[in-house]
């Protein structure tokens, strides 16, 4: 009896055997394989079929892999001196680690059992691979061989992927310390690694190579848990009283011995055990000294059965790549976020909706205009959009308003809502309440005068825009025609343009964004920086055209009265205080929305391609709480606690070099951080390797929000910080008077002596001249602004007089105008001022009360 698998079974006979049409027996024949289908020979059946089914047994593999055997300079633990590597030409890798190179062939049974049967096999011409054993599996499995050239190593991809594997396993080795004789435990989980990441190669196209090579979604659960040598608990089978919660070491995944999740645990006597039930270690055992000497006693032990650590200089100058400490994204489902509403949480339904058919006042041009609300808005599914909640503010769903002259409106309902409610006070005679009447009569009789400039304001807002005094273009285009006017490059479009660019995935062309994914448009703006008026080009996303989050989008800062305790405390224990700017801070962070867009003109020749957004990109609704929370993230990392009376400062117990206790202080205002610490500078180091910082910033706190910070010696002779926005108000006094003699021909100018913020006996509310133009109260709002800011950094003595001008921002007249560049005479003429956190403690007469 002979057998055959050269000739199959064709399609008219299949379909005879199987009764189905011709057609598709045709089709079935041509999309599938026979490799075990016999021919009889002689059929008196004198002797027995062979009985090998490697073809049918394993898995088939679509792609062509390429082997090799690489050598250690090193026996491991297990004796291993060599292993078998196979890999693809797309980043896919296996290894097994073998005693010697003739059990090559035992490699290829686990490689076939495991994860299946290529269609062809490419290797060198070593014996151990075209010879004996290894030769005669291949055969059987249907795998076809091929040899390449002699001396022409790279002929065989796998001899890349051994490389790369030498070079993550050294990395992973170095960085834990381990010692070398783990080393085959360490090129296993590397295989692994490099097989389940999404490595930037054209073959992938954007999958990992594990998906790619097996057709279905890699899962990287039994390797993504643990780093290679991390410290964990283990659960072991141990007698009354030893405790069965062991300290190891992990090693990787433990293969074909328990389930997926077991894992391979380096035990204190250098032998290793498959557990399933494991832990790392929480923060209270890294911290306690007790746990810290059980990690160094076993590590003794390791270190005398395997030997010492790995360092850079055991292995070959090739094999060691550079490493750096990175700092992980954040975790969606970190407890830093609040708990999300169910995606299938279903729309409040249309049926019952109070808001339907109600009528209402809206601003529409220069008067008011009735409308009535016609009903809900829809997604492209016919769902009902938002849904409704007792709060109006956090009410999400939207309506549509039809007014009077048939035009219609798309409007969300606290808008509604509150149109609603100021109808009410009206229609119910609430004005003459004492709660509406001081406010609801002026108001309504201002409203239409003050829509009316507030809608010229913002038309010649599109064409000009001053802020401190400085012209600042809005559109690219406009700020390269500055820069050639003024002959310098203060928009550093190009810059920014280098920076953010990692927070744009851009797709190849022809390729369109994921469902789910929002389209926004991104924009460039510029701005002056308020602390030496620098110039500033900024890429931001149109975020207002983006479905609410569902997650919180609030981001606090350091309140600048947290400030200044944080720098009494430090002078009254003589603490150092260091500050750091963050680089670029937003995109640092991973976004929490789904958003995609078309590039603009300022990119360049990527002009109109689509790219997914995958950083906190500014504009955005959520991208400040995304970095608060990235910074935070980041704190807790650090070791520092949030402060229960201001989250945005953290505090960490830290004993100084006398061994006394105290808290060490971390102010986060956005990305400006300021340290309180006896080595403050260390603390900026650490979050530097995190968050990257500009080096120039690093460094005394010059300047702080705006003001400078100095330590100076008081006149009791104590040493204190003080702050002084001294910089800040001659800048802002030279742009004023700037901006006056460009702008109003010697109209307003700034007056030479002035004594006092105010003219002597000058009132604001007694003021009768004429009504500031939109040009004058656009102005005149700008110079409010900035004088807040200074009361904010310390000047006091000019709060109340800002207080009652900023009573008039609404509608301002030229006598508030001449009054509000008054009191920047007086700032010229008192410009230099300190605030002192003196901490002394005050004397304070006690004498009884008559």
């Amino acid at each position: 009896v002979e057998s055959s698998t050269r000739k199959g079974v064709d399609a008219s006979t299949l379909a005879h055997r199987w009764l189905i049409p011709h057609n598709c027996a045709k089709n079935t024949v041509r999309k599938t394989t026979q490799r075990g289908v016999r021919h009889v020979v002689n059929p008196t059946l004198s002797r027995r079929y062979p009985t090998n089914d490697r073809w049918h047994r394993y898995g088939r593999l679509p792609h062509t892999v390429f082997t090799d055997t690489m050598f250690a300079g090193t026996p491991s633990c297990q004796g291993n001196k060599c292993a078998q590597v196979f890999a693809s030409n797309f980043g896919w890798a296996r290894a097994f680690p073998m005693p010697t190179k003739g059990k090559a062939h035992e490699a290829l049974s686990l490689f076939f059992n495991r994860e299946g049967v290529p269609p062809v096999m490419v290797m060198d011409n070593s014996k151990e691979q075209t010879l004996g054993d290894f030769c005669r599996k291949c055969r059987e499995a249907d795998c076809h061989i091929k040899q390449t050239e002699p001396h022409s190593p790279w002929m065989n991809n796998c001899e890349t992927q051994i490389r790369e594997l030498k070079r993550g396993s050294s990395r992973k080795m170095i960085k834990t310390r381990s010692p070398k004789k783990l080393w085959d435990h360490c090129l296993e989980l590397e295989a692994y690694v490099c097989s389940s990441t999404a490595h930037d190669l054209f073959h992938l196209g954007g999958e990992v190579p594990e998906t790619l090579m097996k057709g279905t979604t890699a899962d990287i659960s039994p390797y993504c848990e643990y780093a290679w040598f991390e410290w964990v608990m283990f659960l072991d089978d141990d007698t009354w009283p030893n405790e069965k919660l062991k300290l190891g070491r992990y090693l990787g995944p433990s293969i074909d011995v328990g389930c997926a999740m077991t894992a391979k645990i380096l035990k204190s006597n250098g032998e290793f055990v498959p557990r399933s039930t494991l832990r790392r270690l929480t923060k209270d055992e890294i911290e306690s000294a007790v746990h810290a000497d059980m990690r160094t006693q076993f590590m003794l032990a390791i270190t005398t059965k395997l030997g010492p650590g790995a360092i850079a200089s055991d292995f070959p100058p090739e094999d060691v790549t550079p490493s750096l400490e990175r700092y992980e994204d954040d975790d969606a489902s970190s407890a830093q976020w609040p708990e999300a509403p169910p995606e299938d949480e279903e729309p409040t339904p249309v049926v019952g909706d109070n808001y339907v058919n109600a009528n209402v006042l809206f601003p529409r041009g220069d008067s008011l205009a009735r409308g009535r609300v016609t009903g809900r808005k829809h997604d492209s599914e016919g769902n009902p959009i938002g849904r409704a909640n007792s709060n109006p503010i956090l009410d999400s769903r939207e309506y549509f308003v039809e007014f009077e002259n048939g035009e219609v409106a798309e409007l969300a309902a606290n808008v509604i809502a509150q149109s609603m409610y100021e109808m009410l006070s009206l229609s119910q005679s609430l004005d003459h309440e004492p709660g509406f009447n001081y406010w609801v009569p002026q108001t309504l009789k201002k409203r239409n005068r003050i829509i009316s400039l507030v809608k010229k304001r913002q038309t010649r807002y599109l064409k000009k825009t001053m802020k401190f005094g400085i012209e600042v273009p809005k559109t690219v285009n406009e700020a390269l025609a500055l820069d050639k006017k003024n002959g310098n490059a203060h928009y550093a479009i190009a810059k920014e343009m280098k920076d953010v660019k990692v927070a744009f995935n851009i797709l190849p062309d022809g390729e369109v964004a994921p469902n789910g994914y929002q389209q926004i448009r991104c924009h460039m703006i510029f701005d002056v920086k308020m602390e030496d008026f620098r110039r500033k080009a900024r890429l931001v996303a149109g975020g207002h055209t983006t479905d609410v989050p569902k997650v919180m989008t609030y981001s606090s800062v350091v309140s600048r009265e947290t400030v200044r305790l944080a720098l009494t405390l430090a002078a009254l224990n003589g603490l150092e205080v260091k500050a750091g700017d963050i680089m670029n801070a937003y995109v640092t962070a991973p976004v929490t929305e789904k958003i995609w867009t078309v590039l603009g003109p300022e990119w360049g020749d990527q002009q109109d391609k689509k790219a997914i957004v995958v950083r906190a990109l500014y504009g955005l609704k959520s991208s400040g709480a995304a970095f608060r929370a990235h910074l935070a993230d980041c704190m807790r990392h650090c070791g520092y606690a949030s402060c229960k009376a201001d989250p945005d400062l953290w505090l960490k117990s830290t004993i100084d070099e006398d061994g006394t206790e105290y808290y060490s202080y971390v102010l986060c205002y956005v990305d400006d951080v300021l340290v309180v610490h006896h080595d403050a500078m260390s603390v900026l180091n650490k979050i530097d390797k995190y968050l990257k910082m500009k080096p120039s910033s690093k460094g005394d706190p010059g300047m702080y929000l705006g003001v400078k910070l100095k330590y100076t010696q008081t006149a009791n002779g104590v040493w204190a910080w003080a702050m002084s926005p001294s910089k800040y108000v001659r800048e802002a006094v030279t742009n004023c008077k700037k901006h006056l003699a460009e702008s109003y021909d010697g109209r307003y100018t700034i007056p030479k002596s002035a004594p006092n913020p105010f003219v002597y006996e000058y009132d604001p509310d007694l003021d009768t001249s004429a009504p500031c133009d939109p040009d004058q109260a656009s102005y005149y709002m700008s110079i409010i602004g900035v004088l807040r800011w200074i009361v904010e950094l310390g000047r006091i003595d000019i709060n109340t007089k800002v207080s009652l001008l900023s009573s008039y921002l609404a509608h301002p007249r030229e006598g508030h105008l001449e009054t509000a560049i008054h009191v920047m005479g007086y700032l010229r003429q008192k410009h230099n001022s300190r605030l002192f956190m003196d901490p002394c403690y005050p004397k304070i007469d006690k004498f009884p009360l008559q």
